[in-house]
């Protein structure tokens, strides 16, 4: 069965939806790149009231027409590139420059269309633990405690929680689309 956007939507985005997570990033097969952006701009319309934004950052090089979406809650992002210790860390991967959220967003649209691979701080925007995320770039990815939404390196009873929480959102959100709730409805305002 093919899910239509809504529905990938709700299942990779229900903990931002419920409002317990800054971002949220997944992959979707479009055929028609201007119908997809028009689906964005119409779903942006209603849930930039709620401080929920929506972007395509970045399109497949093969021809298989699949597209990176990012969605994000741009004050709460705009709050975790500021603190200091992360806004520290980015500056040493290429972020100097960046004046608001936007340039930051920009910058990383850039590094994920100029390479195949993810640059390690996408996991900054997704709002991972800064710890979570030197520790992945330092162990190149190995010796982790726990995996679910991401790899982390200590805690690991309480991000098992986290990421068991994330499900039971995931869950309850694509229960609740399927009998007939708007995205707009369950979108909490921040």
């Amino acid at each position: 069965m093919n899910n239509t956007f809504e529905e990938i939507f709700i299942e990779h985005c229900a903990p931002l939806l419920a409002g317990i997570k800054t971002s949220n990033l997944f992959s979707v097969k479009y055929e028609d790149y201007n119908a997809l952006y028009e689906k964005i701009v119409i779903l942006n319309q209603t849930l930039n009231k709620k401080d929920i934004y929506i972007r395509i950052i970045k399109k497949s090089n093969s021809s298989n027409s699949f597209y990176l979406i990012f969605a994000y809650r741009k004050t709460k992002l705009s709050e975790r590139v500021n603190e200091k210790l992360i806004n520290l860390f980015l500056k040493d991967y290429g972020y100097s420059k960046c004046k608001d959220l936007n340039d930051y967003l920009c910058i990383l649209t850039e590094k994920l269309n100029s390479s195949e691979a993810f640059p390690h701080e996408i996991g900054i925007f997704l709002g991972y633990p800064l710890n979570d995320v030197v520790s992945f770039i330092k162990e190149k990815g190995k010796n982790f405690v726990a995996c679910g939404i991401w790899k982390t390196y200590s805690n690991k009873n309480h991000y098992e929680k986290v990421f068991s929480i994330y499900k039971k959102y995931k869950d309850l959100y694509t229960k609740l689309y399927r009998n007939g709730h708007s995205i707009e409805m369950l979108a909490l305002a921040s």
